[in-house]
């Protein structure tokens, strides 16, 4: 029995919810048994400069089209170093099949003006047949008559509007936007490994320790998972997550000059580095790094002590900081890390309960802006939670 097989190549940079919808469409109104999602390693024409990494592209295809299990990513052409005409992809495809499978190319309609001039275009209207995605402002039944006279076999995709536009995606996701058309968890992909967002920001870096990035870097993952979990941007709270210990590393001399020149006055702040360097590091967020957003920006102040009325990213942020993968075990450590994926709110309060119960044993006094944040959480936790924010559980 021959084996319809469908070639669906691109960019994929990055895929979206659009580039499902063709698949989608495609098995269902082209009866193909499995399409081929082939990530190219340059760009067609060369219109434009693919960004993401073939591996990063692979990886988030993976996500993508995990969704239809007859979608399976090939990396037929996505590790080369120069384009593969599309021609000799299909004929060393045929050449890992059976002699009776067929094969379906996949194309947006924006190709059909190009295609009768494309490398051995004969031969590829012989070898395999043509499936035409419809495009916004393309006239296809102009172009089909005249394939059809070349030899093409092709047919236009019976597909609803496709939602999503690779270049304009990638626009939103620079202004840390989640656009509707990226899967969620290509969107978490995206923010933890820093693709199409602001290089700059990981200049980052250099203000800190290796074992401080290192830290840094943990609490970038684990807040992209609580935001995903939570129904918070991953995308912000990469941001923040990435920038919350910028100043950590600085000199206390140097925090206070920062604080200065940004009119920090509480008290609390300025008592040490330890209070200090969350105001510092949105100070050095938003002048060298150029940070605007207010929720990012409050998000590293109050990384460490909190806040009354925290936002849920600001909430993501302080947990995430204290449960990232490379914290060494603390008591109650495992109980947070359980409890921050049912409630940001119950975790805050565990968080302070714990932190709480070691101050005190240590002699010291616990910061007011902590004891504030404390008792304004404590109504929020969902009320079967509550009994595990107890800090002297085991």
């Amino acid at each position: 029995m021959p084996v319809q097989i469908g070639l669906f190549g691109g960019c994929f940079d990055p895929p979206h919810k659009g580039h499902l919808a063709v698949a989608e469409a495609a098995l269902r109104s082209a009866e193909l048994d499995q399409i081929l999602v082939m990530p190219a390693a340059v760009a067609s024409g060369g219109k434009r400069t693919i960004i993401a990494p073939p591996a990063d592209r692979m990886n988030m295809c993976t996500r993508c089209f995990r969704s239809e299990p007859r979608c399976v990513i090939s990396d037929l052409e996505a590790h080369r170093d120069v384009r593969i005409p599309t021609v000799v992809t299909v004929e060393r495809l045929l050449r890992q099949t059976s002699r009776n499978d067929r094969v379906t190319l996949i194309i947006g309609a924006d190709k059909l003006l190009s295609l009768p001039h494309w490398e051995r275009a004969e031969d590829l209207f012989r070898l395999c047949d043509i499936l035409v995605c419809p495009r916004n402002g393309v006239d296809i039944p102009v172009h089909i008559d005249s394939l059809r006279a070349l030899g093409a076999r092709i047919r236009v995709l019976e597909v609803a509007e496709v939602p999503g536009e690779s270049n304009r995606i990638q626009q939103s996701i620079r202004r840390y936007e989640l656009p509707k058309e990226l899967d969620l968890s290509v969107a978490a992909y995206i923010a933890e490994n820093w693709l199409y967002l602001d290089p700059h920001i990981q200049e980052a870096e250099h203000l800190m320790s290796p074992k401080r990035w290192k830290h840094t870097l943990g609490v970038r993952h684990e807040a992209v998972r609580l935001a995903c979990i939570h129904g918070i941007n991953p995308l912000e709270a990469a941001l923040a997550a990435t920038l919350h210990d910028s100043a950590k590393c600085l000199p206390f001399d140097t925090m206070l000059q920062y604080a200065q020149e940004d009119g920090i006055k509480d008290p609390t702040f300025l008592s040490s580095p330890a209070m200090l360097h969350g105001p510092v590091g949105a100070y050095i967020a938003r002048t060298r790094f150029g940070v605007t957003q207010e929720n990012v920006l409050n998000a590293i102040i109050y990384h460490t002590v909190g806040r009354a009325r925290m936002t849920p990213l600001e909430m993501c942020i302080f947990v995430a900081d204290a449960t990232e993968p490379g914290r060494e075990q603390y008591p109650g450590l495992k109980r947070l890390r359980k409890l921050s994926e049912r409630s940001l709110e119950a975790a805050v309060l565990l968080s302070l309960n714990l932190t709480h119960q070691y101050v005190i044993a240590s002699g010291k006094s616990f910061n007011p802006i902590s004891e504030q944040t404390a008792g304004w959480v404590r109504p929020l936790v969902p009320e079967d939670l509550l009994p595990l924010t107890n800090a002297a559980l085991p």
